[in-house]
């Protein structure tokens, strides 16, 4: 049994149905703000070729790198500009350990090349309800992206679980 294999019996995780790759919601606020929970919490893991499929959220989403390899975190932001971010825990090469995803950013991640297996917390604020998400269109963000058209094309599409 492979390394992420194991990581997902251990911690129960299952296919996130329309993004892609593994999770498990590990915590909702009972407290609510306008009907919302005020955060909520999954692991989220990354093996292979699964990938984050591009989406916006209307919160906050905290995304932090619990182990196994690096992911490249692609924002496309409203004002038309656009990052990627290194989240790993190798500090000395540039990765950083957290990344916080503003809400109306659009996000989608992936493994950094050559990497097995990461393995992801994300947090939400205000609480992950499922009304807050909306899922990428690959021609639409290309329009408007026309810079990042490489990444829209490798984070869009049918979703990988595993």
């Amino acid at each position: 049994m492979s390394k992420a294999e194991e990581i997902v019996k251990i911690l129960g995780l299952e296919p996130l149905p329309v993004e892609g790759g593994m999770f498990r919601s590990t915590y909702t606020s009972k407290e609510e703000k306008d009907g919302r929970p005020i955060g909520s919490a999954i692991y989220y893991l990354l093996h292979g070729k699964a990938f984050s499929h591009m989406h916006c959220l209307t919160g906050d989403e905290l995304w932090l790198h619990q182990g196994g390899d690096a992911i490249d975190l692609v924002n496309l932001f409203p004002d038309g500009t656009w990052t990627v971010t290194r989240l790993g825990g190798d500090v000395e090469k540039g990765e950083v350990p957290q990344h916080l995803v503003p809400m109306g950013v659009w996000m989608g991640a992936c493994l950094a090349e050559g990497g097995d297996y990461a393995l992801i917390a994300t947090t939400n604020h205000p609480g992950y309800i499922p009304g807050c998400y909306t899922h990428g269109d690959r021609e639409e963000l290309t329009k408007r992206y026309p810079g990042a058209a490489e990444w829209i094309e490798r984070l869009t599409g049918e979703a990988v679980f595993f």
